[in-house]
């Protein structure tokens, strides 16, 4: 390689990666702003305890945003027909969400909003509480970008 060839090269993955933490510091304060902003309108913990966002890019989850609360497992949380399952814990639940993403997630950038307890979706259809959130995800980080330009 020419001294020009590595000039470019060395330029070329300087600005990668100069590109790559800005989206994930974009991605960042998104989460941030949405778990600062929103709280589970179903008071259990168990279910607070079982959302949270993740960050991935690349087969790695960049940033993670617990919040645990619960104090005792729940019980015969399925709805009635459905199989039930005793001592779940909301953030056994998220945990497992969370790990599985990072397979699932491998290519580009992602910011995941998880809620893994099985009555999550109940809650959703009663409340619109996750539609809400991610109907304003894209103003929150077109807001964003233009706070950092």
């Amino acid at each position: 390689m020419s001294n020009v060839e590595v000039i470019a090269y060395n330029m070329k993955m300087f600005l990668a990666k100069k590109v790559q933490n800005d989206i994930i510091g974009i991605l960042e304060r998104v989460a941030e702003q949405i778990y600062e902003s929103c709280s589970v309108p179903v008071v259990t913990g168990n279910l607070q305890d079982s959302t949270g966002i993740g960050i991935y890019h690349g087969d790695v989850l960049r940033r993670f945003v617990p919040n645990q609360s619960a104090e005792v497992s729940r019980s015969n949380i399925y709805p009635a027909g459905l199989t039930t399952r005793d001592n779940i814990w909301g953030h056994n639940q998220l945990q497992e969400a969370i790990n599985k993403g990072a397979m699932r997630f491998s290519n580009d950038y992602y910011l995941v909003i998880f809620s893994a307890m099985p009555y999550a979706n109940l809650v959703n259809i009663r409340t619109d509480y996750f539609d809400e959130i991610t109907a304003g995800l894209k103003p929150l980080i077109v807001s964003i970008i233009k706070q950092t330009e």
